[in-house]
């Protein structure tokens, strides 16, 4: 039954190439949009179907699709499903005559991800069990979760000592306001926050827990306080990242290995979640309260309206389009960027040593110049779907997003077999992007994996070389 699936996934990868916009500078269509967009969502119900058997509706997969479908296709669904006009459109994008095209851009690349997932974990157990464990593990798991709890402690103070008071002040403006070291402090607390979260559910995971309220309130005292602060302290000054991050790791480690998610649960979780962010994102930068202020000034037209600014990466894809014709391909040259910033200091002297232009390592930087017709600290960011195009075209549209689905089957399969301790680092980084990596580069998670591996060393050198000190004390 699951390889008859598979092989309906494929069918509609087929059909999707088949019917490749002519060309790629045309009027919008709304019936090759929604032509598109069915083939997507059959190969996202086949995708469900594959893994019916999995209760768990938590999962990397499951968020990863959402953020994907809202970042390339929220703005194709209006156009098919409701009454806004087209010419709108095209003045938003001011390059909505590639639409047709970047629709078709971003289905390949969907559909030939969950091509890749699904056969990366076919015929695999992907469902968590429990089992017994040794008591010295789980005593050294409660040890090593004990000591991040402490790191991100101390790192948590010193961010808000070296922060600067505008940031402290209530004025939103990313970290283009951190002063000091706060920026590399902060890259360190989010390590270990993640850390710490993930550490004290893995630590329970092969115990039994009626409900996610029983399973709360048996976290250890510290560990809520410290994550309630850190929680309350970022939304309160308007940066709902660091929340979302937290609360998207604890959601789908929780599902994968406590209690499974039902899908009821999780929509009213998500739906809660979306009306919060939505309060702060209106009341951050204003004189009153950030609550009182993000009520009066949230105006809720439709349900788009929630994730509209999630969904605006869209054009990324189009300037994308626009560079690559106009340019050429970078050959993989705008993907160094993300490589690079896994050592500190490295992309500055890989800029010094090569002479090259900042805008040659990276898409977002390229995409911020050719938008905004020079160099903007916020920035536009860059997208998935847009990386690979302008750092491959068609050809990397093809493969990469295949590679790329394989290795995070990989992983899926590696946590719920319990053996490696990497697949669990790995799995913490995707769950906490899984909402954004639809607007992320292709290697933007490859930074934060490096720095969370070397958090859990320091945690685990921590706990060898305390523990030695108790023992022979």
């Amino acid at each position: 039954m699951k390889f008859i699936l598979i092989l309906q996934l494929f069918s509609c990868l087929f059909l999707t190439v088949l019917f490749m916009p002519e060309s790629k500078n045309s009027t919008i269509n709304q019936d090759v949009m929604l032509y598109q967009l069915l083939l997507v969502l059959f190969a996202i119900a086949i995708h469900f179907l594959i893994h019916k058997s999995n209760k768990n509706y938590a999962r990397f997969d499951v968020f990863f699709l959402l953020g994907f479908f809202v970042v390339n296709f929220q703005w194709a669904s209006m156009i098919v499903f409701s009454d806004i006009d087209l010419d709108t459109v095209s003045k938003f994008f001011t390059k909505g005559n590639l639409l047709n095209y970047s629709v078709w851009l971003s289905s390949v690349v969907i559909i030939g991800w969950l091509c890749g997932f699904n056969i990366s974990c076919f015929n695999r157990n992907i469902v968590f069990e429990k089992h017994l464990e040794h008591p010295s593990q789980r005593l050294k798991l409660k040890r090593i979760s004990n000591y991040a709890c402490y790191m991100t402690s101390l790192l948590f103070v010193l961010f808000i000592l070296t922060v600067g008071r505008e940031f402290l002040s209530g004025t939103y403006r990313g970290n283009a306001n951190w002063e000091g070291i706060s920026i590399y402090v902060y890259t360190f607390l989010e390590s270990f926050m993640a850390l710490s979260t993930a550490l004290v559910i893995y630590s329970r995971r092969n115990q039994s827990y009626k409900s996610i309220f029983s399973f709360v309130v048996s976290l250890p005292k510290f560990y809520l306080f410290l994550t309630m602060s850190y929680i309350l302290f970022f939304l309160l000054l308007g940066d709902r990242g660091p929340a979302i991050s937290v609360c998207l790791i604890g959601g789908i480690l929780y599902g994968t290995y406590i209690n499974a998610i039902n899908f009821k649960t999780l929509a009213t979780a998500v739906i809660c979640g979306a009306i919060i962010m939505l309060i702060i994102g209106k009341g951050r930068n204003n004189d009153g309260n950030i609550v009182s202020e993000g009520v009066n000034n949230a105006e809720v037209s439709s349900a788009y309206d929630f994730t509209m600014e999630l969904a605006t990466s869209a054009r990324t894809i189009l300037y994308s389009i626009d560079i690559v014709d106009e340019d050429g391909v970078t050959y993989g040259k705008t993907m160094l960027s993300n490589l690079l910033s896994v050592i500190p200091m490295a992309q500055s002297l890989y800029l010094y040593a090569t002479e090259d232009d900042k805008t040659e390592i990276a898409s977002s930087t390229l995409l911020t110049y050719k938008i905004k017709g020079g160099f903007d600290h916020g920035g536009v960011g860059t997208s998935f779907v847009a990386d690979i195009n302008i750092a491959f075209g068609l050809i990397g549209i093809f493969i990469l997003p295949f590679i790329h689905g394989i290795l995070i089957g990989k992983v899926y399969v590696g946590i719920t077999c319990d053996k490696n301790t990497i697949f669990l680092i790995v799995y913490i980084v995707l769950a906490s992007l899984s909402v954004y990596l639809g607007r992320d580069a292709f290697f933007g998670p490859i930074r934060a994996c490096a720095w969370l591996l070397f958090s859990f060393f320091i945690v685990k050198q921590l706990n060898v070389l305390l523990h030695k000190k108790i023992i022979k004390g």
